[in-house]
């Protein structure tokens, strides 16, 4: 607003009112470039917007960031899962199976190598944390019970 906007004598203001498409989104942290301590905060089995089974977990960084990701469940790309599970359970290797236990892998810790995305969404543009690969922690996974796991 310029001050020639202002009626100085009755204090009004004059506003050109903009559409709810020219409203700023909300910034949001994302998790660093790189290697990034997390932890498994949450994950719910969904259906992805193409029809497909997936997994939606919830992460934090060590800095207290969360950060969604989405894991198909899809047997061409069961590989994401996969190094995930092998990063947070050492029991997990490769060819076996395994179950996905709220009791046992929420609050394991790993590292994410993560880069980030830039997306469009409604002519508006976003940087994205994607995770590229899934590394032990070196201090192990954790316990689901740590209350401060890094």
């Amino acid at each position: 607003m310029n001050p020639e906007d202002m009626d100085n004598e009755s204090g009004d203001i004059e506003i050109e009112v903009t559409p709810e498409s020219d409203r700023p989104r909300g910034v949001r942290k994302i998790p660093a470039k790189g290697d990034n301590a997390v932890i498994i905060r949450s994950f719910e089995k969904t259906v992805s917007g193409n029809g497909n089974p997936q997994i939606v977990f919830v992460f934090s960084t060590e800095d207290g960031i969360e950060f969604k990701q989405w894991y198909s469940l899809l047997p061409t790309a069961m590989w994401k899962l996969s190094e995930l599970m092998m990063a947070v359970d050492t029991d997990v290797k490769a060819g076996a199976k395994t179950k996905l236990s709220k009791a046992r892998h929420l609050g394991r810790r790993f590292i994410a190598v993560i880069e980030h995305e830039m997306s469009e969404k409604e002519g508006q543009t976003y940087v994205n944390a994607k995770i590229k690969k899934h590394k032990p922690h070196p201090n192990g996974p954790g316990d689901s019970g740590d209350s401060v796991p890094f």
